[in-house]
């Protein structure tokens, strides 16, 4: 799925999950700033892939961080693209000391983690729609991103990475490349098939081939729905 696609399908996802005990009560602002969180978290894990749009979010940063996971992670679609990056992933955001830190800015106390993580999410969502921001720009937008997070963050935020992340690994499994579920291992059909391929990666291709107009359907009715019903349930 492209990147655009995986910002947006995870919109559509963060609304469902937004609107479940996971998450609590959410104001309109919540919600809003949970599904920018959430649509830059849907790109992480194409951070093995130099080119991504991830990868050229914050230069130079983002492309340096994008060398070394492809490096270790076995290239594009490897270990983030797996079960085990998912679960690695879930017990990051599970440890990690959300509120450890915080300082008072304009006579508002913010905490510095959501504030970093929520910045950068927010220059990720910009960088899948506006795939030619310069990087000055994209280095703005996560400053006003991270005042806005540090803000207006909750208990909320690790569930809103988590479910880009997930979002990201279900997107690109319903695709025809597929994702390497049980990566370490490859193991490989003898026959190639539509659900188990050479490449060892699993699939269901629903959607076809990455960036076809099954997918740009799909995920435009999805995420138009979940909208709209986020929006009800809301005001209901």
């Amino acid at each position: 799925m492209l990147g655009h696609n995986h910002a947006l399908f995870s919109v559509a996802a963060w609304c469902a999950v937004s609107a479940s005990p996971l998450v609590g009560d959410l104001d309109v602002s919540g919600v809003a700033v949970g599904a920018l969180v959430s649509a830059g978290a849907a790109l992480l894990p194409d951070v093995d892939h130099p080119s991504a749009s991830v990868a050229r979010s914050l230069p130079p940063l983002t492309v340096w961080v994008a060398r070394l996971v492809s490096a270790v992670g076995g290239g594009h679609r490897g270990i983030t693209h797996s079960l085990v990056g998912a679960v690695l992933f879930v017990a990051l955001v599970a440890v990690t000391p959300w509120r450890a830190w915080s300082a008072v800015v304009c006579g508002v106390s913010v905490s510095v983690v959501p504030t970093v993580v929520g910045g950068v999410c927010v220059a990720l969502a910009v960088r899948a729609v506006w795939k030619k921001s310069p990087g000055l720009v994209q280095w703005a937008v996560c400053l006003v991103g991270a005042v806005v997070c540090g803000v207006w963050s909750g208990a909320w935020m690790g569930v809103a990475l988590i479910c880009g992340w997930v979002s990201h690994i279900v997107a690109d499994s319903v695709t025809v490349a597929g994702v390497p579920l049980v990566w370490p291992l490859r193991p490989r059909p003898l026959v190639d098939t539509p659900l188990w391929r050479r490449s060892g990666c699993f699939a269901l291709p629903v959607l076809g081939k990455a960036g076809s107009g099954v997918e740009y359907g799909v995920v435009s009715v999805l995420v138009v729905a979940a909208v709209a019903w986020r929006a009800w349930m809301m005001v209901a």
